[in-house]
C-alpha cells in the first residue's frame, strides 16, 4: 500500500516569511529560518536548533517538534522557488 499524504498533511515553509508573527522569541540556542505552515491551517516560526540541527515550530513560546525530513524537503522547495 502506498501512503499517500493528502494536501492538508502537507508541510510547506517560506523562508522569508515573519516570524515573529507567531513568536517574539525563539530558544536560545536556535535561528529562525521563517514560517512553517502546517495541513488544517497550523502555522508558526520556523526554527532550527543549533547543536542537534532540528528543525521545530516555535508559537508563543510553546515549541513543536516536526518531521524532519519533511521540513527539510519544505525548505528546499521554498528556497528554489524563487
Amino acid at each position: 500500500m502506498i501512503n499517500q499524504s493528502s494536501s492538508s498533511d502537507r508541510i510547506t515553509v517560506d523562508t522569508t516569511g515573519n516570524w515573529r508573527i507567531y513568536s517574539s522569541r525563539i530558544p536560545v540556542g536556535s535561528r529562525a529560518l521563517g514560517v512553517v505552515h502546517r495541513g488544517g491551517g497550523d502555522s508558526g516560526a520556523l526554527v532550527q536548533i543549533e547543536s542537534t540541527g532540528l528543525y521545530a515550530q516555535v508559537n508563543a513560546g510553546c515549541i513543536r517538534n516536526l518531521p524532519q525530513g519533511e521540513v527539510a524537503a519544505a525548505i528546499y522547495d521554498s528556497i528554489n522557488q524563487r
